[in-house]
């Protein structure tokens, strides 16, 4: 049967329309997709993702999250200065020998667990004889963030001032940056961040919490896993890493009219024990060092899911079935300096940094836990590690599309955050699924509106901060 005038007239429109369109957006360098094609012209394999070093915003990572709990008792006193009352103290908390010329972010995260108020900062010392120089680009304290942490990044990064000059002389020291003049009151939980590098010179490096004035002679800074009122500090890290941040690769996706609405679907590799088991006879518990050999292998395959996970790493003791799912190349290797007698404080040591001597923290080591009273892999939730997700997307269809990408959290979890088309400027926010109130347990950091024909880029930045709960999932899905 013919077609009635009219229509055949709109089909004429229509084809006139995609002629030109072809022309114009070839000549664009666009591709171009007949209106009403068949769904399998326009779907393409879901893109394979992973994460690699973000060279220009990398840094090497300062971590201090040990011991997470400060206690000034009979049983410990973790003070700088020389006594508290009738009790010696003089404790540093984290300790670097040796820090040599380098690009630097320390990030440092504790809960005042002592009857009054405290200060918290860095030392640098100078136990040369000829001059050190450094370059403070910034610094940031926030000095309760029981539940609002994540907020020292965004004054960090937000509020960049100029870099300024430091010389440190033979036989002095000095306090890193401002952070030392605000107080942490009793019960909070602090988190103090710097960015710095070091121009000339070798320093050493003390994070410290004090009252008055530091003692002149520190103790000697192991890594802590004492237990007080039941807490053990084996859960809690600190260390040294290579690499602070990481950005996503690959994520590409391609959508038209005949796309729903909902997650597009990203393939990524898996990994799996490499055995069932470990052996604590591989292991020496009277060291606390991680057990040797990969723990996990990459599946051959990638998986395709709607979303990915983050900041975790896979335990088949965990019953959360996201962490089954992590993507893992998200991780970075926390060593641990100091943390045993065999370990050298002095960084960094040649590299690759002997494992048999100090702790490693990675998706690659088994570590014994004396809290389970087993070896498992640890808990390692990337905090402080500043993540960019860079997303590119190639509207094929004849309709303008909105598209985003959203973050959600299993617990509570502090983050910074700035993306495309929602904050220009580091913003905070508090995830938390299981809030009756005004908190949520997912956040969108990017969104935009793809017109026709079109290929467009948008970028989400984040941080997660502590005390804060890993395992994080995003998705990047049409809204409309």
């Amino acid at each position: 049967m013919l077609q009635p005038f009219s229509n055949r007239r709109q089909i004429l429109s229509e084809l006139v329309k995609v002629a030109y369109c072809s022309v114009a957006c070839i000549l664009a360098g666009k591709p171009t997709l007949l209106r009403g094609a068949p769904p399998e012209i326009a779907t393409k394999a879901p893109p394979v993702i992973s994460y690699e070093v973000d060279e220009k915003q990398n840094r090497i990572l300062l971590f201090m999250n040990n011991p997470e709990f400060l206690w000034e008792s009979r049983e410990a006193c973790d003070l700088a200065d020389e006594m508290s009352g009738s009790r010696e103290c003089a404790t540093r908390l984290f300790h670097i020998e040796t820090l040599a010329a380098g690009n630097y972010r320390a990030w440092w995260e504790h809960r005042n667990m002592m009857p009054r108020s405290i200060s918290s900062t860095l030392m640098l010392t100078n136990t040369n004889s000829e001059p050190a120089v450094i370059l403070l680009e910034g610094d940031a304290l926030e000095e309760s963030s029981a539940r609002r942490g994540g907020n020292e990044f965004t004054t960090l990064l937000n509020e960049r001032r100029t870099p300024s000059t430091i010389t440190i002389l033979p036989n002095s020291r000095i306090y890193l940056g401002t952070t030392a003049e605000k107080k942490i009151r009793p019960g909070q939980f602090f988190a103090g961040v710097v960015d710095f590098k070091i121009l000339k010179g070798k320093l050493t490096l003390d994070e410290i919490v004090f009252r008055n004035l530091p003692a002149d002679k520190l103790k000697p800074s192991q890594y802590s896993q004492r237990t007080l009122w039941g807490v053990h500090e084996s859960l809690v890290y600190k260390g040294v890493a290579k690499t602070s941040a990481v950005r996503l690769q690959g994520a590409r996706f391609s959508i038209d009219d005949l796309t729903p609405i909902g997650p597009l679907p990203v393939a990524y590799f898996q990994h799996e024990l490499s055995s069932e088991g470990i052996e604590k006879s591989h292991c020496s518990l009277a060291r606390h060092v991680p057990c040797q050999g990969n723990a996990l292998r990459r599946r051959a395959h990638p998986l395709t899911e709607s979303s990915w996970v983050t900041h975790i790493a896979p335990d088949p003791q965990d019953s959360n079935p996201k962490r089954k799912r992590a993507i893992v190349s998200d991780l970075i290797n926390l060593i641990l300096p100091g943390s045993a007698s065999h370990c050298a404080s002095q960084w960094p040591q040649p590299w690759p940094w002997g494992e048999r001597r100090c702790m490693m923290v990675s998706a690659r080591y088994h570590w014994y836990l004396p809290d389970f009273n087993t070896w498992r892999l640890p808990n390692w939730g990337n905090w402080a590690v500043q993540y960019s997700h860079p997303v590119e997307i190639l509207n094929n269809g004849d309709q303008p599309r909105t598209v985003s990408l959203s973050i959600s959290a299993d617990g509570e979890s502090p983050i910074a955050y700035r993306g495309t088309g929602v904050s220009p400027t580091w913003t905070q926010t508090f995830l938390n699924p299981r809030s009756k109130g005004q908190d949520s347990g997912r956040v969108t950091i990017a969104r935009i509106n793809i017109p026709a024909h079109t290929r467009s880029e948008l970028v989400g930045e984040f941080i997660l901060a502590g005390p804060g709960a890993g395992t994080l999932e995003h998705r990047v899905e049409i809204e409309e």
